[in-house]
């Protein structure tokens, strides 16, 4: 008798899953072949909701910081002594006090999406900014695109490795995640 037979006498018990399609769908799979999938939610924007405030950035040098969207809060930019606000594909909403500079810098988070560009205009504003005070470089979770553009400054404008630039950063925010694409980009700078 084959291992496959012997499973099958078993009589597994049915089984039932919540998928989570890349179009952000949610649907309910049953392990029996003849049931249909229920859908559970429709279609979102094809990312996961942050129902969880991430309001403290992430100081990597003394005016270089790297947080989520929420960071972008007036009273933590004045806290923090954040002058400059550059936002990585996603426009906070941002109610600036008087004095901040904001930038928005258009990325999708894809490993596709090409970075020398991106990573020369944005290096180009926190070099500029950080002269004279704080500079917060977020995206919408603080994992992948602004942590992206914090690895490839250090890279480029500082002079850093990959490792070491991505170990300056993952000591300060542990979340630390550039997407694949990002990730080998990065490690060819």
């Amino acid at each position: 008798m084959s291992f496959l037979d012997q499973i099958l006498r078993k009589r597994l018990k049915r089984t039932r899953t919540v998928v989570t399609q890349l179009d952000g769908s949610r649907t309910l799979v049953s392990s029996e072949g003849g049931e249909p999938e229920v859908r559970l939610s429709p279609a979102t924007s094809g990312y996961v909701v942050d129902r969880s405030p991430d309001a403290i950035p992430a100081r990597v040098l003394d005016n270089l910081f790297v947080g989520s969207q929420d960071c972008c809060d007036p009273d933590t930019l004045i806290r923090f002594g954040i002058i400059a606000v550059l936002s990585v594909g996603v426009e906070a909403p941002v109610h600036a006090p008087e004095g901040v500079t904001y930038k928005f810098m258009e990325c999708l988070d894809l490993p596709d999406t090409s970075l020398p560009e991106l990573l020369h205009e944005c290096s180009l504003f926190i070099e500029a900014e950080s002269k004279v005070g704080g500079v917060l470089v977020h995206c919408n979770a603080g994992v992948s695109r602004s942590v992206t553009i914090v690895v490839g400054y250090l890279i480029t404008r500082l002079g850093y490795d990959f490792a070491t630039a991505m170990a300056l950063v993952r000591a300060a925010r542990p979340s630390a995640k550039p997407n694949v694409g990002f990730d080998r980009q990065l490690r060819l700078l």
